[in-house]
Order: C-alpha cells, then sequence, then structure tokens
C-alpha cells in the first residue's frame, strides 16, 4: 500500500513540474527567479580550464526577469552568423529550472564567466553552424559548447573528457578522432565538431528527442535507455522528476536551454559581449616531425601562438609518423613560410 501511495505522489509531482512549462514565445509576466540549482548535486562534471574558469561557484541571488527577455530573438551579430540558432530548430523550454539557470549564469562571479565564454564564442560559432547544417541538425546547438566547455579547446575533465566537445577517448575514437602520443584530436575544434555532429546526429536518431538526446550526450545512450525502461516514459521532463538520472544529467538540458536563450540576444540578459574574430588560418602540408618552433619563427610569430592555430598538437614536433600533417598558420603568413622553411613542405 505505502508503494501504491508513493508512485501516486510521484505521478501527481511530475503533473505539476509539466504544468509549469511554457513555450518560449508565450507570454508571461516577469517573475523573481530564485538562484536555487537543484541540491542534489553540483551543477555539472568538473573542469579544469587553462583561464581557471571555475564552472561550480553558485551564489544566492533574487533576479526579476522581465517576459520579453525570453522570448525567442536574433543571433548575435559576428560575422556570417545571420539566422544562427533561431527558435524553430529546436524545443526550448522555459520552466523553473531554465529560469533557475538563467539567474545562476547572470549572478556574481558566474556572470564573469559566462561573459568570457561568449566572447570565445565568436571564434568558433560560424564553423560549428556550417558543419552542423552539413549534417542537418539543428543550428541551436551552436551553443551546446558554452555549457560542455566555454568554447576553451584545451578544456580537460577529471572524466578525462577534453576539448570543445568535451568527448571521452572511447567514443571520440569511435567517431574518428585520434588520441596518440603526438596528437588529441578532441583538441582540433574543426575535427571534433564533425565528430559531436555525428554522434548527436545518431542520438537523435534513436531518441527522436532532441532533450533525451542532449541528456544521452552528457550520461552516455546506455544509462538514458535504462532510465526510460524503468520510468515507462518517453518525456525527459517527466523522467527527470523520478530522480533515476544523476543530478548533473537532470541540470544539462536546462542548463543548455538557460545558455541558448541568453547566448541568443546578450545585451537583453545585461551581457556586453566583445566576440573574438572568427577562425581563420592558412594551412600547409608538413612532413613528420616538423618542428613547431622552426615552423614559428618561420613566420615570425611565438611557439605559442602556433600552438593556439593547432591545440591538438601534444609535442613539440608534428606526429613523425604522419607524412603529409596539416598544419595551421595565421591567415596571409602561408607565402613566408613557404619561403623560409621550404624543405619540410609537402
Amino acid at each position: 500500500m505505502r508503494r501504491w501511495v508513493g508512485w501516486v505522489k510521484v505521478f501527481f509531482v511530475a503533473w505539476l513540474l509539466r504544468g509549469h512549462a511554457v513555450a518560449v514565445a508565450a507570454p508571461a509576466p516577469s517573475v523573481a527567479v530564485p538562484n536555487q540549482i537543484r541540491a542534489s548535486g553540483p551543477p555539472m562534471i568538473p573542469m579544469v580550464q587553462i583561464d581557471d574558469t571555475d564552472f561550480f561557484d553558485i551564489e544566492e541571488a533574487t533576479l526579476t526577469i522581465p517576459a520579453t527577455l525570453l522570448a525567442p530573438v536574433s543571433a548575435p551579430q559576428i560575422p556570417d552568423s545571420r539566422g544562427l540558432g533561431t527558435a524553430d530548430d529546436f524545443p526550448i523550454e522555459v520552466n523553473k529550472s531554465v529560469l533557475d539557470y538563467i539567474s545562476y549564469f547572470k549572478t556574481g562571479n558566474m556572470r564573469e564567466r559566462f561573459s568570457t565564454w561568449l566572447d570565445r564564442s565568436g571564434k568558433y560559432l560560424a564553423m560549428v553552424r556550417d558543419v552542423l547544417r552539413q549534417h542537418n541538425l539543428p543550428e541551436t546547438l551552436v551553443f551546446l559548447p558554452l555549457i560542455e566547455s566555454g568554447f576553451n579547446p584545451m578544456a580537460y575533465s577529471p572524466a578525462d573528457a577534453s576539448g570543445i566537445w568535451q568527448f571521452i577517448e572511447g567514443t571520440a575514437k569511435v567517431y574518428g578522432l585520434r588520441i596518440n602520443h603526438w596528437v588529441d584530436e578532441r583538441r582540433d575544434p574543426e575535427k571534433s565538431t564533425v565528430a559531436a555532429a555525428r554522434y548527436l546526429k545518431k542520438l537523435y536518431g534513436m531518441f527522436d528527442s532532441w532533450p533525451l538526446s542532449l541528456a544521452s550526450y552528457n550520461a552516455g545512450e546506455g544509462r538514458i535507455l535504462n532510465a526510460l525502461k524503468r520510468s515507462n516514459t518517453s518525456n525527459f521532463w517527466d523522467l527527470s522528476a523520478f530522480n533515476i538520472l544523476k543530478a548533473e544529467t537532470r541540470n544539462y538540458v536546462p542548463k543548455f536551454m538557460a545558455a541558448t536563450l541568453i547566448a541568443r540576444n546578450p545585451k537583453a540578459h545585461g551581457f556586453s559581449v566583445d566576440y573574438q574574430e572568427p577562425l581563420r588560418y592558412d594551412e600547409v602540408i608538413v612532413a613528420g616531425a616538423t618542428s613547431l618552433k622552426k615552423s614559428a619563427n618561420a613566420v615570425g610569430i611565438s611557439v605559442d601562438e602556433l600552438r593556439r592555430y593547432n591545440p591538438e598538437l601534444k609535442r613539440g614536433i608534428t606526429p613523425p609518423n604522419d607524412p603529409n600533417y596539416r598544419l595551421k598558420l595565421p591567415i596571409g603568413t602561408k607565402k613566408r613560410f613557404l619561403e623560409s622553411y621550404p624543405h619540410v613542405v609537402r
């Protein structure tokens, strides 16, 4: 009898939670949003970043978010980004969990960090959008690296996930990324984006639901399939009400939706964004074991700057067993490289 009563309570709570979800474009009065993230766990997997960005600090605050700020708007005006992440290609819901994360991203130290992520996103948004288009995926997914890595190619987690898409090694290799003593292509923004697009497309083919697909991206498809079977539901929000999933995964989808709502219109949410220049580079094909130091000297830049163009390289040379390595250089320096360092060119 107690078990039966308990299940009735669970379904009643789930029904109430669903009743609070509204469509993005639906009119609503201004609401007071407490900055309360679920107490059952931290907002996301620990992340180590080279700029010491901390993903955890949650400060108590109460903010008032006018309903106008929740409406879908045009994308940030960065080069070649018109129409980015429009509202009709991905189901965004605005419920308490999403509003809590909007508050979280706009409060205290987290506000400065999120602003840094938005600035950095300008370097990659156009490239990621193009890859998503090539794979017929919703362009709104362009904002997923915001909550995965803050668009930091060198982001690395204690779970050994790496790159802007935070691939673990096993999944990365399944989708064609090389990881060895010389390179880690999870840190290559373009190659890892292609891998992420292929993986996300596979997940959507399995679940026919973007919230469930994103939950699977975070937790693994096996865990989500098992959770759906145990809960006898096919809806992410209903599944979340059962507390079968870890807090990190329950929070992952509303966190993404909140980040997307802000990224679509940062100014309306009080962010002044200075987007980094879009990723552009020259490329040369070089011999195996080409020195990065000599390559940098050939075009008049530091080794550190050359590494920023080639974050996948782990050593001071290109892979010795790759006789045709594609080395990226600052735009406009290819001719100088060919003249200064011709014997390594293929």
